[in-house]
């Protein structure tokens, strides 16, 4: 079974996935965003899942007053290249996070969904509440997907919750 995390914005959800890469064994294969302000606007970076810290990062897309004003579909096809291709059996996929800035990147979204059709991996994902896509309709309809709604008051206790779940 596959787990997504979704809850308001700034509530913990990537934080929740930092605790979780923190504490398990597997292998980690994926990758996540992390935001910069610069000249006012929140700029979106992708980086390897298993190196947060990795130099490796790519400009992925610029948000203003919360609405994407710039966005790099290559940039997420790109990295799904080298990130989400060859992923070995009993692994950890993070994607960190599905919203809006990918709907155009076909490469990636189509990689997206067959990791999900595997069953010999576990995917950890982020999905925005606001993302209206196709891939982010298709998550949502899925079956073998748990959705986990994050709020400051429960996040800690999801901790122990999704742990659980990944083996």
């Amino acid at each position: 079974m596959h787990i997504f995390l979704t809850g308001e914005k700034q509530v913990g959800k990537s934080t929740l996935v930092t605790k979780i890469l923190n504490s398990t064994n597997l292998p980690v294969f994926g990758i996540r965003s992390i935001s910069r302000f610069e000249d006012g606007d929140r700029v979106v970076y992708l980086v390897p899942a298993n190196n947060a810290n990795s130099q490796e990062e790519m400009k992925a897309g610029v948000c203003r007053n919360h609405h994407v004003v710039q966005k790099h579909p290559e940039v997420f096809d790109e990295y799904a290249k080298t990130m989400l291709c060859n992923v070995p059996s009993g692994a950890l996929v993070i994607l960190d996070e599905i919203g809006n800035m990918e709907r155009d990147a076909h490469v990636f979204n189509s990689l997206v969904l067959s990791l999900l059709d595997r069953n010999d991996i576990q995917v950890l994902g982020v999905l925005q509440n606001m993302a209206s896509t196709p891939l982010s309709e298709k998550l949502r309809s899925r079956g073998d997907i748990l959705f986990y709604e994050v709020r400051l008051e429960n996040r800690d206790a999801l901790f122990s919750q999704i742990k659980e779940k990944i083996k």
